[in-house]
């Protein structure tokens, strides 16, 4: 079978799950940014941490970053080492396994099971309060994965969250 086949049948597998675009096309074919979800969740996301940095600046005192350095780790490499581990190899694995592709209210089992090791690998780094606040994103991040076949929506959307969220932070600081 050639790689257009396989292209082809993937894009029919999409259309028959129901998992194409508004005018019809596969969103296997369709770059993320086009998706409007994708922008909402990016808006969704500027809009809770600026209110977290309005409503509780105590609660981001310790998040500031300091050096360029630091600023590129945060939004740049994190994002895409930690979405290429969990939504690029774990998830993927997970996948294509018959139980990992069950679902429940459109979360994948895959997904969810990605979303608890995400958490748990902040855990090791960060306060428990912190690290069960990435769950949701981390559902997100999957949900998108998912959605797009592929880790590039996830890594723009970690990128972005975490430019939002140290972006508050910074804003917030005394």
């Amino acid at each position: 079978m050639g790689s257009a086949n396989v292209g082809a049948e993937g894009a029919r597998t999409a259309a028959r799950a129901g998992d194409v675009d508004w005018a019809g096309r596969s969103r296997a074919t369709v770059g993320f940014a086009q998706d409007p979800l994708w922008w909402l969740a990016v808006a969704g996301g500027l809009a809770l941490n600026a209110a977290w940095a309005l409503l509780l600046p105590g609660a981001l005192a310790g998040s500031r970053l300091h050096g360029p350095e630091v600023w590129l780790s945060c939004v740049l490499w994190q994002p895409i080492l930690e979405e290429a581990l969990f939504r690029g190899i774990l998830q993927r694995e997970l996948l294509n396994v018959a139980w990992g592709r069950r679902r429940w209210r459109g979360v994948s089992v895959a997904n969810l099971l990605c979303s608890v090791a995400f958490s748990a690998l902040h855990l090791a780094h960060h306060p428990p309060l912190w690290a069960a606040s990435v769950f949701l994103p981390s559902l997100l991040f999957g949900w998108m994965r998912e959605r797009h076949h592929g880790i590039g929506a996830p890594i723009g959307l970690h990128a972005l969250f975490n430019l939002e969220f140290f972006g508050a932070a910074a804003l917030a600081a005394p």
